[in-house]
């Protein structure tokens, strides 16, 4: 695990498949971005759906830790 995770205060591995070994003191956050194309959406959409998403989910994560 890399040092920058270890001095985190928050997590947040991308997909339910994502693990990682626990760290003291360190929230973990699963980001299940869902799967466009299990709901039949292709191509350059499906790439914008998971970009969209995935963004929204840092800023989140930024606004919290900011506060």
């Amino acid at each position: 695990m890399s040092s920058s995770f270890k001095t985190s205060t928050s997590w947040s591995p991308p997909g339910r498949e994502a693990a990682s070994d626990p760290v003291h003191a360190t929230r973990f956050e699963t980001c299940d971005t869902g799967e466009p194309s299990e709901r039949g959406i292709g191509g350059i959409e499906r790439m914008r759906l998971v970009r969209d998403d995935i963004a929204a989910r840092v800023a989140d994560l930024l606004d919290r830790m900011q506060t």
